[in-house]
This record gives structure tokens, sequence and C-alpha cells, in this order.
């Protein structure tokens, strides 16, 4: 059975997640023996709500693998997708989604074993369209959506949507929804929280492999900085900020100090000093985490060698919609 002919039942847990995007086009396919298969082990499991819970593990990398668990319903993932089948429901890892097109799910009766086949685990299938899964720093921690990690300390993070600036207390158990670029999103509590890199290396992660920008730029110009901005993601869409369109202009002008401009870089190249100006906008203008997002964009472009002031202005005319969006925008969250 596969997404487009599955069944609109609907599972029995309570706590199940909206599923605002159509899955169908992902074509995952699970044959009637591993439905068969898969709906007496839930049966067995003897947990009401317990589904399923597909996923990759070092997606788009060679050692990707593709693994199909249990997932009890108190460990539900906000960003999760699903599909619903007869007697369980299958989540879909979000993250994972552009790397399990064309997944097929099968059980082999004679050695009474399950076997998931997924032909783009190591290479998303919308690679060929300037994919957002390319093997970047934007992606390196992917990995780490939907594992638990116990907080080393008091951590600071805000809550989304709303902005609010909270603390996450120490030896915390917290889930992590979304790994992009510099700043996670947690789930604590029954709530969604972001963090920046300043506080990642509560979870236990090294602050050192956050150096984002380490590349020494003798001169920058509006694509340098526009690259650098894919690093910066809303906490709730795991699409960057310039491919959801929301980056409206860009201009870098350079500084007329002649004292900046002599200076020399190491290898004895003369470097510029540059001024930045981004015009940027929000998805919707009562969302709470534009102040955190703005931050992140001023953070992320300073960061750039030879960058000497950003100034950021935020617009909602013309107001922002989904035709800004790149094609691989929409590919990635299903709205092609």
């Amino acid at each position: 059975m596969n997404t487009n002919e599955r069944k609109d039942s609907t599972s029995e847990s309570s706590d199940s997640l909206d599923n605002p995007f159509d899955v169908s086009y992902l074509n995952i396919s699970i044959t009637d023996a591993a439905l068969e298969f898969l709906s007496k082990l839930i049966e067995n499991y003897e947990v009401e709500g317990t589904a399923c819970r597909i996923f990759i593990e070092r997606a788009g990398t060679k050692d990707a693998e593709t693994f199909l668990a249990y997932h009890p319903p108190e460990s539900l993932v906000q960003d999760d997708l699903y599909i619903d089948y007869p007697k369980f429901r299958l989540y879909i890892d979000n993250l994972s989604k552009s790397y399990l097109k064309d997944t097929k799910v099968d059980f082999n009766l004679e050695q009474e074993q399950l076997t998931i086949a997924s032909p783009y685990a190591k290479v998303s299938s919308s690679d060929s369209q300037d994919s957002l899964y390319k093997k970047s720093k934007a992606h390196r921690f992917a990995h780490l959506q939907g594992k638990t990690f116990t907080t080393e300390g008091e951590c600071k993070s805000h809550l989304v949507p709303s902005g609010i600036e909270t603390i996450i207390p120490k030896d915390s158990q917290v889930q992590v929804t979304q790994a992009l670029g510099a700043s996670f999103t947690l789930y604590f509590n029954g709530n969604l929280v972001r963090i920046n890199k300043s506080q990642t290396y509560l979870l236990g992660i090294d602050l050192e492999e956050l150096n984002d920008n380490e590349k020494e730029y003798t001169n920058i110009n509006e694509e340098i900085v526009l690259d650098s901005l894919k690093q910066c993601f809303d906490p709730e869409i795991p699409v960057n900020i310039v491919d959801m369109g929301l980056i409206y202009d860009c201009v870098v002008t350079p500084v007329s100090d002649s004292n900046e401009k002599n200076k020399e870089n190491n290898n004895g190249e003369k470097k510029n000093k540059y001024d930045v100006f981004i015009l940027m906008t929000l998805t919707a203008p009562g969302c709470g985490m534009g102040d955190i997002i703005m931050l992140d964009v001023k953070d992320t472009v300073e960061s750039l060698t030879n960058v000497n002031n950003v100034n950021i202005e935020m617009t909602f005319d013309p107001p922002w919609d989904t035709s800004r969006m790149t094609d691989s925008a929409k590919l990635h969250l299903g709205l092609l």
C-alpha cells in the first residue's frame, strides 16, 4: 500500500499532530505482508496510541541508514508528518523526508525479515533541483533530530512562537525537533523552545564545530552574504530564510575609510571593509520570533571576515507569500 492508496482512518491517539502537507508525493509504500507484520507487532506492544516512525540517520551521507521503529505516544516529534494505515499510524521524520522518497517497506515471509529500501537515503531526491539537502554546514547536525539530551546546566531559550525568554533547568530532558544552522529547536515540557549556538554546549555539543564562517574573504559581495544566510532558519520551518524568500534586499557597500582599506590579510592581500544592509520580512507580522531571527541574521553576517557594520530593516510591505519561495523550498515542504 503506498501513500496514494492509504486509508483515511485516524489513529486513536488523542495527542496526534496536525498533518498540514500532502505526503503522497513521497510515494512511500508498505507491502501487504509488511503491513500485516507491523500491525501484529503494534497489537502485541499493548500500549494504546503506539505507532511506527520512519527516519534516516546521517541522511545524505555515505553512512545513511533508514530505520523503522516503535513510536510510543509520549515520544511525538512536533515536525513529523504521518500516514494513517488501517491499524496503525506511520510517522515520517520531517527532516528526512526528501531522502525517504520512493522508500519501500517489505516483509520476506520465508526469512521472516522486514526490509526497507530507500533509494535516495544517501542523495536527496531533489538534488537535481538545487536541493536544500546538499551536504552543507547548515545540515551538519541534522542527524541529531529526534534525539533526547540531558542539559548540563541552566539553558537560556525562547518559547516558539511567542519569543518569550525562558530557562531550561539543569538535568532536564529535551528532544531535538530541528537542528539546522547554528540553532536548535527543542521539545521541553510540552513546548517548543529555541536555543542559539552559545547554549549548545549545554547539550554536550562542541562550540568549535559551530564556526560558521571560518573562510576568510578578501572581498564581500551580495552572493557571499546570502550564502551565509542559508544557515539561518525559522525555528518552526526546516527551510532556510533565503530559500523561504524572507530576504527582500541585500546591499553590500565598501567602507570609504582608507585606513581600513590598506589592511592586509594573512596572505598579504589588501582587504576592504564592508557595510551590509539587509531588508527582510517574516512569514507573518505577528511572529514573536522576529527579533530573535533578526539577531541570528545579524550575528551570521557579522561573523563574515571584513564586515564592518550590519544594518537590518524589517518590513511587511509587500507581505510575504509562498510565491517568494524557491522551487526547492516548495518541494521540500510538499507544496509542489
